[in-house]
């Protein structure tokens, strides 16, 4: 999708009724008996027309606003059924046409045919993106009784009850409200501005709610901000800054009330049962694992504390170091080669090689200091080279890689034997290489590949299916 695109996306939303108005006037059109061929056929045509052109708009748009509103996956299935009512449109327009050529009752059949997939079409692309927007059931929840408390209830005994006296009020306040100066603005919508007196107070936060507030604000970076944050607030709840996430949505309901999780829309939410409309994350979306719910759960019932920024610059009392002396001076030896060596952020000593950037004459002795890493390499990125003569024999000895990217490398059909026997291999790119059938069937073997990425290979639609037959979980991006 064009860049320049994307700013109009919103406009899908207002232009989607143009094809629905349009196809519900041809319809009309179509039930008026005392209508003359004479005025029913330049009638239909020009509203045929307006429904095509409409139509096309409004996909476009709709797909700048999915990548726009950042919607990912669950947008899948509601373009699928607009592309579909886009096809019956465009065919309706055809046998139009030709109906008025023909007139036969064989040619009016199919034209009603398509007219009727077209609205069939159209009344699941528009519920689907209701749906998007105001959520799953939308249509149905009126007429429900309001029974949003007694999931939780039942389920409060199964998790801890530590600290839920803490008062429901507000948000504790850490320091003076700050001054909005531009200079100190920062990226994280989270991150208040420092005033003079904040800077000034002496912090009184305690490690334990410092650390409650980072875990809970991981979780909602995770799992909610796409749908809740500064770009997209759906329902109209905005989870990312301290006075919005107090603030009632369209449901009448605060997010949290400080203190009182069972009492909290937000924990309500993401504790319900997947089969649930009102669950959050959606089903379409991942969900939270037991400790992100925990997280939320105990950081709202110790009060909900949201530190400002002068607090949030305070490491906690304790912190883990990764790497030592040896490793370090790996990384630092590779990297004189032109080759990009650091640690992951994984909260481990595993390390990241991009052999790509390597200084021309210094190939062979970044090769050879690749090894030196061991089971410390988790990440290898050798796109665009010429491999070295055994290099897929080499790789036993890194057991520990998760992702390696081959990319427009000189890689063959044989490598791929040794690279299926990397135990932890999750990703694999092998973009623009010269592999075929033959060489992604050793694939078949990988115990823990997730995501494959075959576009560009001289890999047929028919192997890709084999694979993707042998292997139903594995991700793969072909074309």
């Amino acid at each position: 999708m064009p860049d320049f695109l994307l700013p109009f996306g919103p406009l899908h939303i207002v232009l989607l009724h143009l094809p629905i108005g349009a196809l519900l006037g041809i319809v009309f059109v179509e039930l008026i008996p005392t209508l003359k061929d004479e005025q029913r056929h330049p009638t239909l045509t020009w509203l045929h027309i307006f429904l095509i052109l409409s139509t096309a708009l409004t996909i476009l748009l709709g797909m700048a606003y999915g990548d726009f509103g950042g919607y990912g996956d669950e947008l899948e299935d509601h373009q699928r059924w607009g592309f579909i009512f886009g096809a019956c449109v465009l065919a309706a327009f055809i046998l139009q046409g030709n109906l008025r050529r023909k007139k036969s009752s064989g040619s009016k059949s199919l034209y009603f045919v398509a007219l009727l997939a077209a609205v069939i079409s159209m009344v699941i692309t528009g519920h689907q993106g209701g749906e998007l927007v105001h959520g799953r059931g939308f249509i149905t929840k009126p007429f429900k009784k309001d029974e949003r408390r007694s999931p939780i209830l039942q389920a409060a005994p199964e998790l801890p009850t530590q600290a839920s006296t803490a008062p429901a009020t507000a948000l504790k306040e850490v320091a003076p409200e700050p001054q909005p100066e531009a200079e100190q603005m920062m990226d994280d919508p989270m991150m208040e501005p420092i005033s003079t007196e904040a800077a000034q107070a002496k912090p009184d936060i305690s490690d334990d709610s410092l650390r409650e507030f980072i875990a809970a604000k991981d979780v909602l970076q995770r799992h909610c901000y796409s749908c809740h944050g500064s770009t997209k607030q759906k329902g109209d709840y905005r989870l990312d800054t301290k006075a919005s996430i107090i603030t009632a949505g369209n449901s009448g309901l605060a997010p949290l009330t400080p203190g009182l999780p069972l009492e909290s829309e937000l924990f309500y939410r993401i504790s319900l049962d997947d089969e649930d409309d009102d669950v959050m994350p959606p089903p379409n979306k991942s969900r939270l694992k037991p400790s992100d719910i925990e997280a939320i759960r105990n950081w709202i019932a110790n009060g909900a504390i949201w530190p400002d920024n002068l607090e949030r610059k305070r490491v906690p009392g304790t912190y883990v170091a990764i790497g030592n002396a040896k490793t370090n001076a790996i990384i630092e030896q590779i990297n004189q080669t032109g080759a990009k060596a650091e640690y992951n952020v994984w909260g481990d000593e595993s390390v990241r090689v991009t052999l790509s950037y390597t200084y021309h004459g210094q190939e062979a002795a970044a090769w050879q200091q690749l090894q030196q890493f061991g089971n410390h390499l988790a990440w290898l990125d050798c796109g665009k080279l010429q491999l070295p003569q055994g290099f897929s024999q080499e790789l036993s000895n890194y057991p520990s890689i998760q992702r390696l990217h081959l990319d427009s490398s000189d890689l063959s059909d044989s490598d791929l034997q040794a690279i299926s026997q990397l135990p932890q291999l999750s990703y694999l790119n092998l973009y623009n290489t010269g592999i075929t059938n033959t060489g992604i069937t050793a694939l078949q073997q990988s115990q823990n590949l997730q995501t494959l990425i075959l576009s560009e290979t001289k890999v047929t639609l028919h192997g890709v299916q084999q694979l993707q037959a042998s292997k139903p979980d594995l991700k793969i991006i072909y074309r």
